[in-house]
């Protein structure tokens, strides 16, 4: 008997009609791939091949390593930012950064003596104000008095000019409805005109931006806020008079 498959002669037992497992692996092959006569687009790398249409599937890859590399997560983007701690742009794969450095995210400025201090790289997270325990306020007291207080929005680069008689708890609830870094740059005794009045003089150069904030970059608001906190420009020690800061407030 001759093999259906090569054609060899070869003595049939049980019903054989191969001459080998070789040829009858063969020859299945040849059967399954004479079924594929419906031609497919690989999505992947665009090219043609054959499926069988009786099993009614829509093919999409011609492999398994095209369909690897179809569903496989495209490579991240970096984007562009701006460092709240030194302004400097830097590129990074991480939407939630916010400094370019570990040295940005632990310089930190005192809320209350306005100093420059270092915290741990633990104490990142923890939002940290104060640079020390004398600086740290008593929860439990309530500042008195009527003053008028100026904030710098780190990242937007614009100053807030306000009245209240309790401007521990207003600064608290600005900081939680701001999504910028708040800074205080000072404080002065003061009433609703006062602070009426900074506005009417920061209103002659356009520089209001929304309600009581004002653009901090224009060189005139930066004037007028300085002439208020440290009217003493000719101190040496640069300790104002009429605020509570220790630094006159800079635009990096």
């Amino acid at each position: 008997m001759n093999c259906l498959r090569c054609g060899q002669e070869f003595a049939p037992q049980s019903g054989k009609v191969y001459c080998s497992d070789g040829c009858r692996h063969r020859a299945k092959k040849a059967r399954r791939r004479a079924k594929n006569t419906k031609k497919f687009i690989c999505e992947q790398c665009g090219r043609e091949f054959f499926r069988n249409p009786d099993k009614g599937h829509e093919y999409r890859f011609c492999s398994l390593g095209c369909a690897g590399a179809a569903i496989r997560k495209p490579e991240p983007v970096p984007v562009m930012k701006e460092c709240i701690g030194c302004g400097k742009e830097f590129s990074t794969l991480r939407s939630f950064q916010k400094y370019c450095s570990v040295t940005c995210s632990t310089e930190k400025v005192c809320d209350t003596c306005f100093r420059s201090f270092t915290i741990s790289t633990s104490e990142r997270g923890k939002n940290r104000r104060y640079c020390s325990r004398a600086c740290f306020p008593n929860p439990h007291a309530h500042p008195t008095g009527n003053i008028v207080y100026f904030l710098l929005a780190i990242g937007l680069q614009r100053v807030k000019v306000g009245f209240s008689g309790e401007f521990r708890n207003r600064l608290d609830a600005i900081r939680t409805q701001e999504a910028d870094e708040i800074q205080v740059l000072g404080t002065i005794p003061g009433d609703q005109s006062l602070e009426q009045g900074i506005h009417a003089e920061l209103d002659m150069f356009g520089a209001r931006c929304h309600h009581e904030w004002f653009d901090f970059r224009i060189p005139e608001v930066q004037q007028v806020v300085n002439r208020y906190l440290y009217p003493d420009s000719g101190d040496p020690t640069g300790t104002p008079t009429g605020g509570n800061g220790g630094e006159a407030p800079h635009v990096s």
